[in-house]
């Protein structure tokens, strides 16, 4: 998103330091997305997969061709660890959503350690439930 001279985004995230207030806030909860795969299920699929190659592999031993198809399956299998590893990384974002009876927070907190933050009077927000996300 790019960023305004006011020093918002077009989404109107600002940098600016979150309001202040002595008060608890009514509700507030903390989100995040949900990790469906664990370390442990991570690596049952890198040995799974370094199995299932295996197996065709095994007909190729002592061959040439074996000496070209496994640099190309070490790399398949380190390019699935890489991007699953990304994914669970980016799955570290958080949103603190903070509600007052005259305001309403939300605090983002990006994998990269951005920090974004929205506010507004609860009377002009309307939230939308979408059922298939």
């Amino acid at each position: 998103m790019a960023e305004r001279d006011d020093g918002n985004n077009d989404a109107g995230a600002g940098d600016a330091a979150p309001v202040l207030r002595s008060d608890p806030p009514v509700y507030r909860v903390t989100l995040w997305p949900n990790r469906s795969l664990s370390a442990r299920g991570l690596r049952i699929v890198i040995v799974g997969s370094a199995l299932v190659y295996a197996i065709p592999l095994l007909a190729f031993i002592g061959s040439a061709a074996m000496l070209i198809m496994l640099p190309l399956v070490a790399l398949h299998l380190w390019l699935l660890w890489y991007f699953i590893r990304r994914n669970t990384r980016d799955g570290r974002l958080t949103e603190t959503v903070s509600l007052w009876p005259d305001l309403m927070t939300v605090v983002r907190r990006e994998p990269g350690g951005t920090v974004r933050r929205w506010q507004a009077n609860p009377y002009w927000v309307r939230l939308i439930l979408h059922d298939d996300a």
